[in-house]
């Protein structure tokens, strides 16, 4: 078994459920680790993963981040049937002066 690392991957998009964050793009930040099993497929395109998830969240513009995370998981293992779990974080670094806010979610599919 093999882990994909995605670190600090940042972008801007619409997420959130005040009003501001409807209109406004704001920058998240992704952290994934994405195990999958290379005898299957040889590898996973981590350029192609990177573009998978910032366009899930940007035609998507998710109101919660439960429900990135939660669908991004299920994204990118329907895209890549080699990958047997994904643990995502995503964070919200400007929505607070004195905190990164965000979620940690876990899902497997072995």
């Amino acid at each position: 078994m093999m882990t994909l690392l995605i670190e600090d991957f940042s972008f801007e998009c619409v997420i959130g459920i005040m009003k501001e964050e409807r209109v406004k793009t704001q920058k998240v930040e992704i952290t994934a680790h994405i195990k999958y099993e290379p005898q299957s497929h040889g590898f996973l395109d981590y350029m192609k993963l990177c573009r998978e998830i910032k366009k899930e969240f940007t035609v998507k513009k998710f109101r919660l981040l439960e429900e990135a995370a939660v669908n991004v998981c299920e994204m990118l293992k329907s895209k890549n049937p080699a990958i047997l779990s994904v643990s995502i974080k995503i964070i919200k670094p400007e929505i607070r002066n004195d905190a990164k806010v965000g979620i940690f979610f876990e899902k497997s599919f072995a």
